[in-house]
C-alpha cells in the first residue's frame, strides 16, 4: 500500500497497514528520462546554493537545491554504495552560527539546534549523519519498565516529526510520513519535500537487526545523495552507541562497524546522566567541540572542559579529578547530593504515576520491555 505519495516500509503508523515498497518509484524518478551523457553528468552532483530577494521587501530568503545521481537501485538486490556529497562554499543561511549554541532550555529548543546542525555538516558533505536527543523532558526514564519501550516511542514521536520537518530550514516541505517498520520501534519519519532531492528521512529508535536487513540496506542506497539520520539509537530496545563502532552488535559486529562507521558524523549530541557521582551533561552541536558540563553541589551548571571528538573515559576522570581537588570536594559531599537527587527523582516519578511501582509485578515488567 502507499500513503501520499512516499510509499511505506513496515506499518503506517496513520493508516495502520502492512507494506513494503522501498520508495523506487520516488527515490529513482530523476534517472526515469535521463539520457546516458546527462547521466554521467548527474552524478556529478553539485550543491548550489542561492540568497533570491522577496519582491518589494528588503529580506532574503535562503533557497538550496541541488541536482544528485540517478536513484536507481540497480538490480534491486544489493545496496549503492552510500556517497558523500561535494562540498561546496556557501553564503550565510538562517542556521549558520559564529559561536555554538547554549544548552537548550526546551525541546523545541533543543530540535532546531538539531536541525541547524544537521544541515551544516549535510553542506559540508555528510550526507549520514547520528543525532541523540534529550528524552527525559518529554518521558518520564524511569517508568519505562511500566509503559515499555512503546510509550517511549509514542510520547516522543511527535517531538522527532517536529525535528524532521525542520530540516532544510523548512524549505519545500510537502508533508511528513510516519512509519513503524519493525515489530519493536524502528521508526521512519520521512519528509516528503516539493524538490525530490529536498526529501529527507529520519530512522529514530533504530535497532540493530532491522538496520542488518537487506531491506534497509537497500533504501539506504537508493536514498543516495539525500539526508539519511538515525536518532537516538542509544535508546533503542537494542541498543547500541555510534561512537562503539560496532563493538556491542553482539554476533553482528561486521555490519555493525559498517553502519556505525557511515553514520559516524555525530552532527547534534545532549545526553545528562551520572557519572562519578556527578550529574553530567555531554552536548555537541556540529561543527564545534564536545562540551561537558556538570551541575555542582550549589546546583549551578558549569564546564568541564570541552574536546575535538567525544572525551573516553580516562579524559572525564581525570577532568573531574583536577576539579574536585581545586575545590576540596570530597566524596561524601558528592554522594550525599547524589541521594537527594535520586529521592527528588522518585518522588517526581511517584507523582506522575502514583504507585506504580508497588503495582508492577516481576512479570509484568518483563512484558512491557
Amino acid at each position: 500500500s502507499r500513503c501520499g505519495r512516499q510509499p511505506c516500509i513496515g506499518v503506517c503508523l496513520h493508516h495502520k497497514t502492512l507494506s513494503f515498497n522501498v520508495m523506487v518509484s520516488r527515490l529513482a524518478a530523476p534517472m526515469a528520462s535521463c539520457p546516458s551523457n546527462e547521466r554521467r553528468a548527474t552524478r556529478r552532483s553539485t550543491f548550489k546554493f542561492l540568497c533570491v530577494a522577496a519582491a518589494g521587501s528588503a529580506a532574503l530568503r535562503s533557497v538550496l537545491s541541488f541536482v544528485g545521481p540517478s536513484a536507481t537501485a540497480r538490480g534491486g538486490a544489493t545496496a549503492a554504495p552510500l556517497r558523500r556529497a561535494p562540498v561546496v562554499a556557501a553564503t550565510a543561511f538562517a542556521w549558520d552560527l559564529d559561536e555554538p549554541p547554549q544548552l537548550p532550555q526546551s525541546p523545541e529548543e533543543m530540535t532546531q539546534q538539531a536541525a541547524d546542525a544537521v544541515m551544516r555538516a549535510y553542506r559540508t558533505g555528510a550526507t549520514r549523519q547520528s543525532v541523540r536527543f534529550r528524552l527525559d523532558q518529554l518521558f518520564d526514564m524511569d517508568s519505562i519498565y511500566l509503559k515499555g519501550n512503546k510509550g517511549l516511542l509514542n510520547a516522543t514521536l511527535e517531538t522527532m516529526e517536529g525535528f524532521t520537518r525542520k530540516l532544510w530550514g523548512g524549505e519545500s516541505l510537502q508533508k511528513i510520513r510516519t512509519s513503524l517498520v519493525d515489530e519493536d520501534t524502528s521508526t521512519l519519519i520521512y519528509r516528503v519535500a516539493e524538490n525530490k532531492m529536498q526529501d529527507a528521512a529520519v530512522i529514530y529508535l533504530p535497532g540493530r537487526e532491522f538496520l542488518a536487513e537487506a531491506k534497509t540496506q537497500i533504501f539506504m542506497g537508493n536514498m543516495r545523495d539525500r539526508l539519511l539520520v538515525l536518532a537516538n539509537t542509544e535508546n533503542s530496545p537494542s541498543a547500541f552507541q555510534i561512537g562503539n563502532m560496532g563493538k556491542d552488535w553482539l554476533d553482528l559486529t561486521d555490519i555493525g562497524f559498517k553502519m556505525c562507521n557511515t553514520f559516524k558524523e555525530q552532527s547534534y549530541y545532549l545526553s545528562i546522566g551520572p557519572f562519578s557521582q556527578w550529574k553530567m551533561t555531554t552536548f555537541r552541536v556540529f561543527p564545534f567541540k564536545w562540551q561537558i558540563f556538570i551541575e555542582t553541589l550549589d546546583y549551578k551548571t558549569i564546564k568541564l572542559g570541552e574536546w575535538d571528538v567525544k572525551p573516553n573515559y580516562d579524559q572525564l576522570i581525570e577532568k573531574i579529578q583536577a576539579y574536585e581537588e581545586e575545590n576540596d570536594i570530597i566524596p561524601l559531599k558528592k554522594v550525599g547530593k547524589m541521594l537527594k537527587d535520586f529521592r527528588g527523582d522518585e518522588e517526581a516519578s511517584e507523582a506522575a504515576n502514583p504507585g506504580w511501582r508497588n503495582q508492577q509485578s516481576s512479570d509484568d515488567i518483563l512484558d512491557k520491555r
